[in-house]
């Protein structure tokens, strides 16, 4: 039951990301994510709980990717996440074949940047 719960849910998350991609209100692209987390315009947030992504983001958004296999703590993708929910954004763990672009995560914004 709670199978098809997630399903669904993972659905809808899906189609509102296409539906405001169209209004410029969803991207995938990893630094506009981190900019928008931010500065609190992250409503919903899905991240790959699979795919660590090794690097920095800066005071002011701005993110540096570190070297494949280097292991950061707490690394681009987690930083994301702790922003957006101090923000009281909401962050959804997924896996890769669950976000759209094959990017490591999608972000749905409150509004356009």
């Amino acid at each position: 039951m709670l199978d098809g719960h997630y399903a669904d849910e993972l659905s809808y998350l899906r189609g509102e990301f296409e539906r405001r991609r169209g209004d410029g209100r969803a991207t995938s692209d990893l630094s506009d994510i981190a900019r928008a987390a931010t500065y609190g315009s992250v409503q919903t947030l899905m991240v790959d709980i699979d795919t660590p992504v090794p690097g920095t983001v800066a005071e002011d958004g701005a993110v540096t990717f570190g070297a494949t296999g280097e292991v950061d703590a707490p690394g681009v993708l987690d930083e994301i996440s702790r922003r957006t929910l101090l923000s009281d954004g909401r962050v959804v763990a997924v896996r890769a074949a669950d976000l759209p672009d094959g990017a490591p995560a999608a972000a749905i914004l409150r509004y356009v940047p």
